[in-house]
């Protein structure tokens, strides 16, 4: 398991006579047992910090966690090389998410094109088959 602490980016868009908060990307760190160990730079993208390994992961389900707290999701990993921290990796999990969902309020005519970054954080569990390393 790997906590992440970070902000989810939003950019003021005008879409169809209204006006919203579309997701631009995550800009946030991975832990391991409190030590820096990774990224999340890109949507359902992690990378290593020690050994370059990243892993994508394409959306399977997700569980509403309430509030302003950014869904629980499962997704499908798919390893970008067959070494390192992420090799092997099968699935994802993202759950205890804190935080994270688009601002209520403030995307505007006065306001297309400004950004809003806001906190979150969640525990990550990477899964891999019985055995791999």
């Amino acid at each position: 398991m790997m906590s992440a602490s970070g902000v989810q980016i939003y950019e003021s868009k005008a879409a169809a006579n209204a006006f919203q908060w579309s997701f631009v990307a995550p800009d946030a760190t991975l832990y391991d047992n409190g030590r820096g160990a990774g990224t999340q730079s890109t949507a359902n993208q992690w990378a290593s910090a020690t050994d370059r390994s990243s892993v994508s992961g394409a959306v399977c389900s997700v569980q509403a966690a309430g509030g302003s707290n950014l869904p629980w999701a499962i997704l499908q990993a798919i390893p970008a090389a067959e070494d390192g921290v992420f090799a092997g990796v099968t699935s994802i999990q993202r759950v205890n998410t804190s935080g994270g969902v688009a601002p209520a309020s403030g995307c505007d005519a006065d306001h297309v094109g400004s950004e809003a970054r806001v906190a979150f954080s969640a525990d990550y569990y990477f899964y891999k088959k019985r055995g791999a390393r």
